[in-house]
């Protein structure tokens, strides 16, 4: 009898049964707290990825590959049907004794097929991987029998993994200063990208405004005296509108 199986086993069944979910409200209803928690929960995988960009073929997404010292942002823009690929390599360089200056470059490539695609940016995938909040969102809603068990269910998603993967942190070192640079540029791509703003000179514009002449030392200060309160004002502002429109959702 089905109901004597596994439960993990009945979930895998009636997961990817999605006829047997609508016919068998028992089981269903049996195996719903067991499914979402281990599938719904999980994170967004490489092969989800690829899929939703084969099949939709987005305008413009972002992926952001935290590696701890060096830091890349993947930046995609659809022009006539080809992806041009900025790679923005942010890292910490020690520019002389003592004394840090956080630094970028940054490579564009023409994506003509989607095996391109997959071959330019699969390894990535072995490191730590967030994908912008519009993406994130546009594909968990494709994780049709989550969506089913709760509408809302992308929005939940993230502004879960939001809280959890984004929050600033308290500190005051150096890689404090690196990771607050991190999560403020992940919060502003994302908001652009959400607001189907023109992404393509955003990281330049960052750069050169927040970054371009700041030197610290060990300790995370600003040898000339910057205040980085203007940062984490920054952050703090853009992190606000982005949850304040993931929680508006799931109301």
């Amino acid at each position: 009898m089905f109901n004597q199986l596994p439960l993990e086993m009945q979930s895998h069944i009636i997961g990817y049964n999605p006829h047997m979910q609508q016919i068998n409200k028992t089981y269903r209803q049996t195996t719903r707290n067991y499914f979402y928690d281990k599938f719904c929960n999980s994170p967004i995988s490489q092969n989800e990825f690829f899929h939703y960009v084969k099949l939709f073929k987005p305008v413009q997404f972002a992926l952001f590959v935290d590696k701890g010292d060096h830091f890349r942002i993947l930046l995609f823009n659809q022009y006539n049907h080809l992806y041009q690929l900025t790679i923005y390599h942010l890292y910490i360089d020690e520019i002389d004794v003592g004394e840090y200056k956080i630094n970028y470059d940054y490579t564009q490539l023409s994506m003509d097929t989607f095996t391109n695609l997959i071959q330019t940016i699969g390894h990535h995938f072995k490191h730590d991987m967030m994908y912008d909040v519009q993406i994130s969102l546009d594909i968990l809603d494709e994780r049709v029998q989550c969506t089913d068990l709760n509408p809302r269910y992308s929005y939940v998603y993230m502004q879960n993994n939001f809280m959890k993967n984004v929050k600033e942190t308290a500190g005051g070192d150096l890689y404090f200063i690196f990771n607050l640079i991190k999560k403020l540029w992940y919060v502003i791509m994302s908001y652009k990208i959400m607001n189907e703003e023109n992404t393509e000179n955003v990281i330049d514009e960052l750069y050169f405004n927040q970054l371009d002449n700041m030197i610290f030392n060990e300790m995370g200060q600003s040898v000339d005296g910057y205040d980085i309160k203007e940062l984490e004002e920054e952050y703090n502002n853009y992190y606000d509108v982005i949850m304040t429109h993931l929680t508006k959702e799931t109301i």
